[in-house]
Formats: C-alpha cells, structure tokens, sequence
C-alpha cells in the first residue's frame, strides 16, 4: 500500500495541530504558550511492523495528555510517509 508523503515540516505541523485540539478540548485552552503540551519533532525510521516509517520525538508538558497523543499521533503514522530523511534527533 502506498502512502501518500509528506514533509518532515507538513507532519510537524499535523502533529501540532492534533496536539493543540486535545488541549481545547480538554481544558479549554489555555493562553500560555509556555504551558502547551508539545511534541518534538518527527524523525525517520526503518519501516515497522506496522509499515510507518516516522515517529515523533518525546514532548513536554504532556501530563494527562500523553495517551491522547498517541491516539491522534498513530493514526497519522498510519496515512502518511515521511518523504525527507531526517537524522534521529540526539535528545530522544
């Protein structure tokens, strides 16, 4: 099955996006973008068992929203490609 690709940039952003509905919905938002939850960037991988080839880095202030994350996050794994390699970031 091919996938359709994206850019390291594009998911990034997809990433985000998912991420910040999780927090409207939660809590209603809060206007702190210090106090976000954030995922680091995504990063390119031998294809798994699953056939994704990218994953994000670890986030931080994900709290209560971690396994929310991951719910929002595979299913983006699982629809799109990274197109750009990218080198696994050191700080993972």
């Amino acid at each position: 099955m091919t996938k359709p690709l994206k850019t390291s940039q594009e998911l990034n952003l997809l990433v985000a996006d998912a991420v910040r509905q999780i927090e409207l919905v939660a809590e209603g938002g809060s206007s702190d973008p210090a106090s976000h939850a954030h995922v680091g960037p995504v990063y390119q991988h031998p294809r798994d068992d699953q056939g994704r080839n990218w994953d994000v880095s670890a986030g931080r202030n994900l709290g209560p929203f971690s396994g929310a994350v991951t719910k929002v996050v595979d299913p983006l794994r699982d629809r799109y490609d990274l197109a750009d390699a990218k080198a696994l970031p050191e700080d993972r």
